[in-house]
């Protein structure tokens, strides 16, 4: 031991410490490793008597009592400390004195640590070191032994790998201290929940929080504990939203699903990698990873089931959490079929039709709400609640199909049928004429009308419309029933396709040839000439003109040459010298085309002169 002189007055004093002066610990205490920081509080004596010295009091607040505290064993150290007041329990208090026999307590200030475990001497020695020499060296030092005792060492684990679980997680996590102590109290926050000699605890998910505190204190026979805290995590995830619920057609490929609200993880964004896409028929059970689909959005691939459900997991260490739900629905698609009336269907199969050109050819679609008609995938028919769709312009190899809405919504599904393939027949080119300039007729008159049409053809004439001489290879049809302003039409047939050629007939018409009559006698003598013959007017539908004739016998007729043109009447120039008749044509000419009306006959007949017989008589003639 050794003594600091701080250059006082050596005056005497006799300071007194033993070992049951040290009140705690006491001699033989035992601590635990785990609470080995004992509170040293100790007694000190003032012995000093008079006369033998000068310090009968001692004064700690003028003269400072220092103590060294020196520890060895299982643990080892020097410390010192310095007291300027006395302790609670002192004699003489209050005050800063140790009268003369009278003791003080004292408490060391700062920790003491002894958790080496084994057996540590305590040794603390007093003095007064202003106040000079101890008369006494032999009673300022005293000792006690402090037995460490070992804590038990286990640790503390449960059956969560990172000691966490997930949101979704029912039933119970486990904890189990190793190894084994003679018995075990948990706490969970502190908070005591078991207090048994099992080294096993449980607790319900539902009881635990993100960041629950679970510790155990594992005992000795001793007492000692060991002590092991483990912290409880909860995989927080919030797993966003997500939108595109659609209704599409068979056939095509559904939208994007889009993230509407992004999923976190432990409070951050999740990124791609963190997210798996599930499917589902039904949206309840049977949800079933999609392969290679995990960032925010996700692309359905085509051609899906009638109903289809998907959503999306964040994924946080294991740990699912589950958006929204979304679904696909597929429309079937309506069975679009197209009708070609009296020719050919087609639905799924496609279908083919001979027609000859120009034929009128009505269709009708059946199997949806609203139809659109295409011919050569060119839309003919816009889309219409109509299902008629009428022409008569098809050309050879023209397909005709029909796309079938299943309603009348802009979004509608829709199918095409099949296509009906068109052979259009080229129609003959018929030709029909007559053997009459411009057509022209006079009535009455056999007209003859020949028809063509390149090849051998069947021909049907009509006229104004009415069959008039059925089907036949004859070329020719001949009538003389004709009226102005006729239509003669031919339809010329080839392998089942026809033409059709017509013209319009026009009559030269004499409405009225006028009748003649005798202005004189129709009985002359022999080489007299008649009188005028005259004749009313004709009425015609051309240029009028007049031809006299005359006939010695009513049968043979032959034209006056005088008696031509416009005159109605005739004036006969010659004397007739035997009975003759006479007639008047009435003359319409159109163009080159006269026709010609015969009038009533006027017969002059010659009487016969009588014969002159002379007689000569010699006397009177006789009487008579």
């Amino acid at each position: 031991m050794f003594f600091v002189n701080f250059g006082y007055a050596q005056d005497d004093y006799n300071l007194k410490i033993a070992q049951s002066d040290i009140v705690t610990p006491t001699d033989a205490s035992s601590l635990c490793s785990n609470n080995a920081t004992p509170t040293l509080t100790f007694r000190v004596f003032n012995l000093e008597s008079s006369p033998s010295g000068t310090n009968t009091v001692v004064n700690v607040a003028a003269n400072n009592l220092v103590a060294t505290l020196t520890l060895s064993g299982a643990n080892s150290s020097v410390s010192s400390a310095t007291f300027n007041t006395l302790g609670a329990g002192s004699e003489n208090l209050p005050g800063t004195t140790i009268g003369l026999g009278n003791y003080a307590f004292f408490t060391w200030p700062s920790e003491i640590q002894i958790e080496n475990v084994g057996s540590t001497v305590f040794e603390i020695e007093v003095a007064v070191p202003s106040l000079g020499t101890d008369t006494n060296t032999l009673n300022n030092t005293a000792s006690i032994t402090i037995n460490t005792l070992a804590k038990p060492s286990f640790s503390l684990e449960s059956d969560r790998p990172l000691n966490s679980f997930c949101p979704t997680d029912t039933g119970f996590m486990t904890f189990t201290a190793s190894p084994t102590a003679d018995y075990y109290v948990f706490y969970v926050n502190n908070v005591q929940v078991a207090s048994d000699t099992s080294n096993v605890n449980t607790q319900t998910f539902a009881s635990l929080t993100n960041g629950t505190s679970v510790k155990v204190r594992g005992y000795a026979a001793s007492g000692c504990y060991g002590e092991e805290t483990l912290r409880v995590y909860i995989f927080d995830s919030e797993p966003g939203s997500i939108g595109g619920e659609q209704t599409i057609c068979v056939g095509d490929t559904p939208s994007i699903l889009t993230n509407v609200v992004s999923a976190t993880v432990s409070g951050t964004f999740a990124t791609d990698g963190q997210y798996k896409w599930q499917s589902s028929l039904d949206g309840v059970s049977g949800w079933s990873d999609v392969s290679g689909a995990n960032s925010s959005t996700f692309q359905p691939p085509s051609a899906p089931p009638p109903s289809i459900f998907y959503r999306r997991l964040v994924v946080n260490n294991g740990c699912y959490e589950a958006s929204n739900s979304i679904q696909i629905s597929i429309n079937s698609l309506p069975t679009a079929s197209i009708t070609a009336v009296d020719l050919a269907s087609a639905n799924s199969s496609n279908a083919s039709a001979s027609i000859c050109d120009g034929t009128m050819v009505d269709f009708n679609a059946a199997g949806g709400v609203e139809y659109e008609f295409f011919i050569d995938n060119i839309s003919v028919q816009g889309r219409s609640a109509s299902s008629n769709y009428s022409t008569n312009t098809l050309d050879d190899t023209d397909e005709v199909k029909v796309r079938a809405y299943d309603s009348s919504l802009a979004t509608a599904c829709f199918d095409e049928s099949a296509f009906i393939k068109f052979d259009v027949t080229p129609n003959p080119v018929v030709t029909i004429s007559s053997n009459i300039n411009s057509n022209t007729f006079c009535a009455g008159s056999n007209v003859i009308f020949s028809a063509g049409a390149g090849g051998s053809a069947l021909f049907t004439f009509f006229k104004n419309g009415i069959e008039v001489r059925g089907p036949s290879l004859l070329s020719t049809f001949t009538t003389n029933a004709l009226s102005n302003n006729d239509i003669i039409s031919v339809e010329g047939t080839i392998n089942g396709c026809s033409g059709v050629a017509s013209l319009t007939l026009s009559e030269n018409a004499i409405t009225t040839v006028g009748t003649i009559t005798a202005s004189g006698s129709t009985t002359i003598c022999s080489g007299d000439t008649p009188a005028v013959i005259n004749g009313s007017a004709g009425s015609v539908s051309g240029v009028r003109t007049y031809q006299w004739q005359s006939s010695l016998n009513g049968t043979d007729w032959s034209n006056i040459d005088t008696a031509t043109g416009v005159l109605e009447d005739y004036t006969p120039d010659s004397p007739l010298t035997q009975t003759t008749s006479f007639r008047r044509k009435t003359i319409s000419s159109v163009g080159t085309i006269t026709c010609e009306g015969i009038s009533n006959v006027v017969q002059i007949s010659i009487s016969t002169p009588p014969t002159a017989v002379l007689k000569g008589y010699p006397s009177t003639p006789p009487a008579g």
